[in-house]
Order: structure tokens, then C-alpha cells, then sequence
């Protein structure tokens, strides 16, 4: 008897503990920001452009856009180039597959921080946020990608890292030959 009541208890157990890790789960899965997007990185004029991918089935309507450096120094990371839409401003719009150039001037956008030269060898991030009506969890709300500056036979190129659906990162070679 005793011996049923123990193995029921830990039966409850087992339960509880395994209802809990899927509502955490859940709620870890379920957030009110939305969802990423890997964009891709191209060159183009001499400098980076983040393109929204050419299987997005909608247009792009961009709230903001701000490249980084992808680490700290001395605590902070430094801004290559931030602007965003005014508020009564009408958002560019951009179509799969379309690329949006580090430092364009936006019209309508405000300027937070100008751009500035990108050093060789140094990973950057780049994002573009969207601007969302009536978001939801499932939303796609910002595109963004990971690359480095390199000269590469008298070029400037920006190869991406490359994120892989189980976690793994690619990431390119970012010294200049």
C-alpha cells in the first residue's frame, strides 16, 4: 500500500515537473517582441546593404535602422549608424529581395547617429526594425545579420555570418589579404 502511494506521488511529480517545463517553455517561445528574421548582407557602391530575403512573402514598411559593432569596448557598444522614421512620416517601403544601403539618407527618417567609416577585419551587426501594425507574437518585427569589412584582391567585400537553423554560426574569414 505504502509502496503505491510513493510510486503515485512520484508519478504526480514527474507530472507537475513536466507540465512546468512546457509552460516555461511556452512562455520562453512566446514573446511580445516578435520574431527575427535573418536578412542577407550584399555590397554594393563601395559599402554593405542588408536585403529583406526574396521568399518574404510581404512588404517591408522600415520603422529603424542601425548598424553596431557586434562587441563592447570598454562597456559599450559602439553605433556605426542609427535613423529613424518620424513620426508623421510615411515609412519606406521595401519589396522581397530589396536592399537597403549602409548610410542611404531615408527621407522622412531622422538621423541618430551618422555613419561613420567601417574598420576592416571588425564584425558588425546590422538590423533593420519593421514597422508592425497590431503585432503579434508570430510577427515578423526586425531583420538583421552579422558581417565583417575585408579587403579581398584590391575589394571591399562584407562576407556574413551565417546562422544555422540548429544554432551554429558560420562565420567568415575577416582578415584582409
Amino acid at each position: 500500500m505504502l509502496s503505491n502511494q510513493i510510486n503515485r506521488m512520484i508519478m504526480v511529480c514527474l507530472l507537475l515537473a513536466g507540465l512546468t517545463g512546457i509552460v516555461a517553455s511556452s512562455l520562453v517561445l512566446a514573446t511580445p517582441l516578435g520574431v527575427p528574421r535573418d536578412a542577407k548582407i550584399e555590397s554594393g557602391n563601395g559599402v554593405p546593404k542588408l536585403c529583406i530575403p526574396a521568399e518574404e512573402i510581404n512588404d517591408v514598411a522600415v520603422d529603424s535602422v542601425s548598424v553596431s559593432e557586434s562587441f563592447k569596448r570598454n562597456g559599450i557598444r559602439q553605433v556605426m549608424w542609427s535613423v529613424e522614421i518620424n513620426k508623421i512620416s510615411t515609412p519606406v517601403v521595401l519589396n522581397p529581395g530589396d536592399c537597403l544601403e549602409y548610410g542611404a539618407a531615408l527621407p522622412g527618417y531622422k538621423i541618430i547617429n551618422n555613419s561613420r567609416p567601417l574598420e576592416n577585419g571588425v564584425t558588425y551587426y546590422f538590423r533593420l526594425n519593421r514597422r508592425v501594425s497590431n503585432s503579434q507574437r508570430t510577427s515578423v518585427t526586425f531583420y538583421d545579420a552579422a558581417f565583417c569589412p575585408v579587403l579581398q584582391g584590391g575589394e571591399l567585400r562584407y562576407p556574413q555570418y551565417l546562422y544555422q537553423k540548429n544554432g551554429g554560426v558560420i562565420r567568415p574569414r575577416c582578415d584582409s589579404d
